[in-house]
């Protein structure tokens, strides 16, 4: 049984959950590395919360949102190529829906990211060369917990 098969339907008010009890996972992309918690994950409103953790330095190819992204930085620093801004430590960003744009760490940085509907990594040539949306975060976080041998925490958010 796979944690998609848990999720409970309890629409009620949560209690907090310790993000510190939440395991860091780490993917290597050809790019870099991104380390991140999956926080809450909502295939009913197709939205996600992540918290990540990048290295200065990397560049994370360009990318395609179909919802608002609302992203708060905790520490570090970061911008995109494509506006003359930079997200410092106490920042916070709201990215409209259909934004394109390539992400560049300056400096060692933890955000919190919330992702509402999917998002696509676009090629040079504008093909799509991936998809992740809620239910892929799930799926994703959940294989790499077991790569890991870690089991899906039970303080996780998925409805």
């Amino acid at each position: 049984m796979t944690t998609l098969d848990n999720a409970t339907a309890d629409l009620g008010v949560r209690a907090p959950i310790d993000i510190e009890s939440i395991p860091w996972v780490g993917i290597d992309m050809e790019w870099g590395r991104s380390e991140f918690k999956l926080l809450r994950a909502s295939r009913r409103e197709n939205s996600y919360t992540v918290l990540i953790r990048w290295c200065a330095g990397i560049q994370v190819p360009k990318h395609r949102h179909f919802g608002a992204v609302h992203a708060f930085t905790h520490r570090g620093r970061w911008h995109y190529q494509e506006y003359d801004w930079v997200a410092t430590a106490g920042s916070y960003v709201m990215e409209m829906p259909e934004t394109e744009h390539s992400l560049v760490v300056d400096e060692d940085t933890e955000a919190l990211f919330i992702v509402q509907g999917g998002q696509v990594d676009v090629g040079p040539n504008g093909e799509t060369l991936n998809y992740q949306d809620a239910h892929t975060a799930i799926v994703n976080y959940e294989m790499m917990l077991q790569a890991q041998d870690l089991a899906f925490p039970p303080g996780i958010v998925v409805d």
